[in-house]
């Protein structure tokens, strides 16, 4: 066994091919992953609308029910590069859908855009794994554990997987010892594009100060042995630099080109109806992200009792800590556990490299023909993803897909496409009419809404960017989706004419649809069979 695993950390091209068939499993999987109605046409319509103007709204620009409130773009620049990238593929002159108002190949160029920066981001772990635990092997095994960790995550397409990129090229930057001159100036330019990407460089400069503390604490030691000049190292002098000078460049290089950019961010985390949405309510045990966290748990603690029953260096003290600040957070807020995934095995390679003894393994000597193979490996795993992606069988065949196996079987496409033509299928002229009263206003869950909001043809009372609403609005959307109180006064009062929601997700609204006079049940997949995620199931009523 001992020597099987010295020939596969040796042999650079047993982890070539490993690597490529992990990337190409990946991407094909990613690509041919429908879309998910998440809030990703919410960031999308927001893009638009900066591309179209060319400037930052102030407000949110198409509701009628966010009251100008205050708009804090955290994702702006993901949101204009998402569009961007959505606008080049619904632009090709290829068969499209002119009754929907997305576009089938825009969104398959969404895919393949969210399929590369998954790759990029495990390739840059792979690297950053690699310099931390000086063994390939174990960074292919540590990529391994950040996608299970991530499984539940990796095919949902928001701006954080742009600042889960903007981590992973962090990481690999930081983790030579000691980091480059270049380093030091690339990890704030890094930084300074993450702060316009995505809110979640808060977690970037939590991770790159713990990886400072680690240093100072083991420079410390070192010096409280008798070591001179550690705590003036060249390593921990430069992380330091990297760590102020990514603080200043945050703090300028920002839509308000001030260090008010640090409140507004932390305000969006402590915003009311934010805090009320599932992914920010505690972790749940039982689930399967629960399951997953536990695991790794008990992958840390093993780790951490195997090295000191074999006498090597574990988790040091600043990277318990690290661990400790995270997993407090992921507790707290399931929305963490995607960074958790990729900090949990970044601490844990190095210990199991030393465990393995894997450390500094010299390669076996390369051959022309071991380099060729190589070649041929990276080749044949490109030909593949291309051949049997979305992308190329489109290419090969001059041919759109349908946009029905490109967004997810829950978007709720029937409402927006009814509201513009009759001739769709399962036309329902009750329901056309009810979408083209004057005024008319649809009420939604935010995830369906989210997609209707999108193609603005009739206002949503809500969406997922709940932090544009007012706490009194959402309040009382809250009442509505319980079906308590003055649920129905509420609705009136908004002149809501149709509701569409997830029968199962919202049991008591759709038991009060059902026993009041004034509505019609048009549509009602509690029970279907062809339909057997939850989520994809809706439930429609017009006012009568």
């Amino acid at each position: 066994m001992r020597k099987f695993i010295l020939q596969l950390e040796q042999s650079r091209l047993l982890i070539t091919c490993l690597l490529v068939a992990f990337f190409t499993l990946l991407f094909l999987y990613i690509d041919h992953s429908p879309i998910w109605h998440t809030d990703i046409w919410g960031h999308l319509k927001l893009g638009s609308w900066m591309v179209e103007h060319g400037k930052i709204p102030e407000a949110e620009p198409f509701s009628p029910f966010t009251d100008d409130k205050k708009l804090i773009p955290s994702a702006w620049l993901s949101q204009v590069l998402m569009w961007y990238v959505y606008q080049a593929g619904s632009w090709l002159p290829f068969r499209w859908a002119w009754d929907d108002s997305a576009q089938p190949c825009g969104v398959i160029f969404l895919r393949t855009l969210h399929a590369l920066l998954l790759l990029a981001r495990f390739l840059f772990l792979f690297w950053a794994f690699q310099r931390w635990g000086g063994s390939r092997l174990v960074a292919f095994l540590g990529i391994l554990v950040c996608a299970a960790l991530s499984w539940n995550h990796l095919a949902v397409l928001r701006p954080q997987v742009w600042g889960e990129l903007c981590l992973a090229i962090m990481l690999f930057l930081v983790s030579r010892k000691p980091p480059t001159r270049l380093a030091t100036w690339c990890v704030p330019i890094v930084m300074g594009l993450w702060c316009n990407l995505h809110g979640s460089y808060m977690n970037g400069m939590l991770i790159l100060l713990g990886i400072l503390v680690a240093r100072i604490l083991i420079a410390v030691r070192k010096s409280s042995q008798g070591a001179t000049g550690s705590l003036h190292s060249a390593l921990v002098r430069r992380t330091f630099r990297m760590f102020y000078i990514s603080i200043l460049v945050i703090g300028f290089c920002n839509p308000y080109g001030s260090f008010r950019w640090y409140a507004d961010t932390l305000s969006f985390a402590k915003n009311a109806n934010v805090r009320m949405m599932d992914e920010w309510q505690r972790l749940d045990w039982s689930s399967f992200n629960g399951k997953l966290f536990l695991g790794s748990l008990c992958l840390v603690a093993l780790t951490q009792l195997i090295a000191k029953t074999n006498r090597v260096a574990g988790i040091s003290l600043g990277q318990g800590i690290l661990l400790l600040c995270f997993g407090i957070q992921t507790v707290m807020f399931q929305r963490m556990m995607p960074w958790w995934a990729i900090i949990c095995p970044f601490v844990c390679v190095g210990p199991w490299s030393r465990i393995l003894a894997l450390v500094d393994i010299p390669p076996l000597r390369q051959s022309f023909f071991r380099i060729l193979s190589e070649m041929a490996v990276v080749m044949a795993g490109f030909w593949t993803a291309f051949a049997f992606s979305s992308l190329g069988n489109m290419v090969i065949n001059e041919e759109a897909p349908l946009l029905t196996r490109v967004l997810h079987p829950g978007t709720a496409r029937l409402l927006d496409v009814m509201g513009k033509r009759r001739m769709v299928n399962k036309f329902d002229p009750q329901i056309h009419e009810a979408l083209n009263r004057p005024g008319a206003v649809i009420f939604a869950s935010e995830t369906l809404g989210d997609y209707l909001y999108f193609g603005g043809r009739q206002p949503v009372v809500a969406f997922t960017h709940v932090q544009l609403f007012s706490e009194e609005h959402w309040r009382r959307c809250m009442i509505v989706k319980e079906g308590a109180g003055n649920w129905e006064k509420y609705l009136q009062e908004w002149n809501v004419q149709v509701i569409c929601v997830e029968p199962e997700l919202h049991p008591e609204l759709v038991a009060k649809v059902r026993q009041s006079p004034n509505w019609i049940i048009k549509l009602d997949e509690t029970t279907s069979g062809s339909k057997p995620n939850p989520k994809s199931r809706h439930f429609i009523a017009i006012r009568k």
